[in-house]
C-alpha cells in the first residue's frame, strides 16, 4: 500500500512495515521468509525510514548461510 499512495501518506505505512518486519525476524530469526521480505524493504526504503543498502546486504548474507549456499 505504501508504494501506491503519495509520499506524504506512506510514510506511516512505510514506518509501521518495517517496524512489523523486524518484530517478525526478531520473533524467529530462522525464517528465510521474514529475513527476504525485510531486506527487500530495506533494499528499497529511503534512508530516512529505515532503508539500507548495507542492512539488506547483511540480512542476504544470512538468508545465504541458511539455505546452506
Amino acid at each position: 500500500l505504501a508504494q501506491k499512495l503519495p509520499w506524504y501518506q506512506a510514510t506511516s505505512y512505510a514506518e509501521k512495515s518495517g517496524e512489523d518486519l523486524k518484530k517478525a525476524v526478531t520473533l524467529d530469526d530462522r525464517n528465510i521468509l521474514a529475513l527476504q521480505t525485510l531486506a527487500a524493504f530495506y533494499d528499497e526504503a529511503p534512508g530516512l525510514l529505515g532503508g539500507s543498502a548495507h542492512k539488506a546486504a547483511e540480512l542476504n548474507a544470512r538468508i545465504k548461510v541458511l539455505q546452506g549456499d
